[in-house]
């Protein structure tokens, strides 16, 4: 049973003890009590949500680190239950990708004033709108422990949403998010994980069964859409996106 539960119960039990003439009880217990349930509706409810307990232990234990007195703290797998484990929440901080149709079911309801969610993810979402705007924050999952803490600090302790929208428009914050790999073609896509397996333009091109020429045009329009200039980064992008799923 949650302390609040408890205080009203004892509340209870003391006041009708005290009705009873002979009752010696002081009125410094009802004062004492009335504190004791003024601080158990302080607490935060901080629900953590994702696939991965090293990823859930990492924000819990930043949490923990920035001296937050009176929250609760709970964890869960990515499910259908999702709804279910933010129902009573006042922050989730979910770790997932814009593919996850729970989280898509999640940011396209209509999320009560009370709850604030972090979404964290190695990707951006693209058109992210919600009913609730002001009530969905998005940070990159690779975002910077000095930054995480910085986030957590203005968000729990200080109550600064400003701070915390500053932190997630940062140019150093933007630039942790994945590459975005949905405008490869599918020719390209292929060349593009041929690359992140080591191959050189003539192994690809005897792979494909096309001419180096064609291995080339196709290495260009990767490297300009991505935006990167060698095959070394492009294997990179390309590992962090294999990797990249919660």
């Amino acid at each position: 049973m949650r302390f609040v539960s408890r205080c009203n119960l004892y509340l209870d039990y003391v006041k009708r003890l005290a009705s009873d003439k002979d009752s010696a009880l002081s009125e410094d217990f009802f004062i004492k009590i009335e504190v004791s349930k003024m601080q158990a509706r302080s607490v935060q409810k901080i629900t953590i949500i994702g696939n991965y307990p090293l990823y859930r232990l990492t924000v819990k234990d930043l949490i923990n680190e920035l001296c937050i007195n009176n929250t609760d703290i709970r964890e869960f797998p990515i499910d259908n239950k999702l709804t279910n484990h933010i129902s009573d929440t006042d922050i989730a901080i979910i770790f997932s990708t814009p593919e996850c149709p729970f989280i898509r079911q999640i940011i396209n309801s209509d999320i009560p004033d009370s709850l604030t969610i972090i979404l964290l993810s190695p990707k951006r979402f693209p058109n992210l709108k919600t009913r609730s705007p002001d009530r969905v924050r998005l940070l990159p999952t690779a975002i910077s422990l000095q930054h995480a803490k910085q986030y957590l600090h203005s968000l729990l302790i200080k109550k600064d949403i400003e701070i915390c929208r500053s932190i997630e428009n940062s140019h150093l914050t933007q630039e942790k998010f994945l590459k975005d790999i949905s405008g490869l073609t599918s020719r390209e896509i292929q060349v593009f994980h041929l690359i992140s397996e080591g191959l050189d333009s003539q192994e690809i091109s005897a792979k494909l069964s096309i001419a180096d020429k064609t291995v080339k045009v196709f290495l260009n329009n990767i490297f300009k859409k991505l935006g990167i200039s060698n095959k070394a980064h492009a294997a990179s992008i390309c590992f962090s996106h294999q990797y990249a799923s919660y």
